[in-house]
């Protein structure tokens, strides 16, 4: 059976592997509203862009895997006899319990893709039968610490980074963007962070674990008041001993990455509203034909 061939690395983008449709084709849209009606029954947001980012970033989190050494090509993205077809695991399952694949065929097209994507099946489709061995789920669990919060660590915050670069200004709360007095907002973040680090000790489970660029990181809810859902989720990373927060994510994009490791069942990620969910950031890419693009949510640490 040949393999992805790993004389270089592999894109980290499914959108530069692929040409995953457009308007004179199967669309993106469409693959992933077939998949939405395969797989078991789940809060995919508006217009289906959880289910987006899931797919775009899962197939990111199996490439880098692959480009770290981890696992061989053919562990993640096996391919048929002379390498015609390839496919990957999504991680998802239908209500039947049956692991769900992304398919690909061989780009007939001249393209910066080599590969088409075909849609998405199940073990028994015709399609997967020519393959020798199917590939196996992300495996995320490398060390099982990372997914726990350590309460006893201390914390270190780039409150410089948090609160003043361009990029985190948008995810603020109104009550800290509408301040213009910087003490009052260090004030303000301190106090909730505080508030925060009484709750982990009470429930450390709050904490939720993601993949950043193959590592975890702990996802953390902050609130500015009562309501079930937070106004801000700080992303911890552990280093050296302790926990270092450089940057926030808006709930919806919390929501997001923690879904790429699992269905998300704490309670403050399940009072987050659904139609949050569907804030994206655009990603334009080539098409086989040059012409067409497509969508994908991008979350970022």
């Amino acid at each position: 059976m040949m393999t992805i061939s790993m004389t270089q690395k592999m894109t980290t983008n499914l959108f530069d592997f692929a040409w995953c449709g457009n308007s004179y084709t199967t669309s993106w849209d469409q693959h992933i509203q077939n998949l939405a009606t395969l797989v078991r029954s789940e809060a995919w947001g508006p217009q289906n862009q959880v289910l987006k980012n899931y797919v775009s970033y899962t197939f990111e989190n199996l490439a880098i895997a692959v480009n770290q050494g981890r696992v061989t090509a053919e562990t993640y993205f096996p391919t048929t006899s002379y390498g015609m077809c390839c496919c990957f695991n999504t991680g998802l399952f239908t209500q039947y319990d049956e692991p769900i694949y992304a398919y690909f065929k061989r780009n007939e097209l001249e393209a910066v893709q080599a590969w088409h994507l075909k849609g998405f099946k199940t073990a028994n489709a015709s399609e997967l039968l020519g393959f020798e061995t199917l590939p196996q789920r992300m495996n995320y669990l490398t060390d099982p610490a990372d997914f726990i919060l350590d309460t006893q660590l201390p914390w270190r915050m780039d409150l410089q980074h948090i609160l003043g670069d361009e990029k985190n200004i948008d995810r603020l709360p109104r009550v800290l963007r509408q301040t213009t007095d910087r003490e009052i907002v260090l004030q303000l973040f301190n106090g909730a962070l505080q508030s925060t680090k009484k709750r982990l000790t009470a429930n450390y489970n709050l904490a939720v674990p993601q993949s950043f660029h193959g590592h975890i990181q702990l996802l953390v809810p902050i609130w500015f008041g009562q309501k079930a859902a937070p106004d801000l989720v700080l992303a911890l990373s552990r280093e050296n001993g302790c926990y270092v927060g450089r940057t926030c994510l808006t709930p919806a994009m919390a929501y997001r990455a923690a879904r790429l490791i699992a269905t998300p069942a704490v309670p403050w990620m399940l009072a987050i509203k659904e139609g949050d969910l569907s804030v994206v950031i655009r990603s334009t890419v080539t098409c086989a034909n040059g012409s067409a693009s497509a969508t994908s949510t991008r979350t970022f640490g």
